[in-house]
């Protein structure tokens, strides 16, 4: 049986990377982003800031 969170998109979109910050800030759920995997993505995301923007 899918939960919501099994329906939700994964979409890392221009919006994200630049309020990735915020995202941290007000936690995950403000953009929907429930996955483990995605919470992984986010956290190498924020390790390797400085190359990403």
């Amino acid at each position: 049986m899918e939960s919501p969170a099994d329906q939700k998109p994964v979409v890392i979109s221009r919006l994200f990377k630049t309020h990735r910050k915020e995202i941290y800030i007000y936690g995950l759920e403000t953009f929907g982003f429930y996955q483990a995997e995605v919470y992984d993505k986010l956290i190498q995301l924020r390790a390797s800031e400085k190359y990403v923007m």
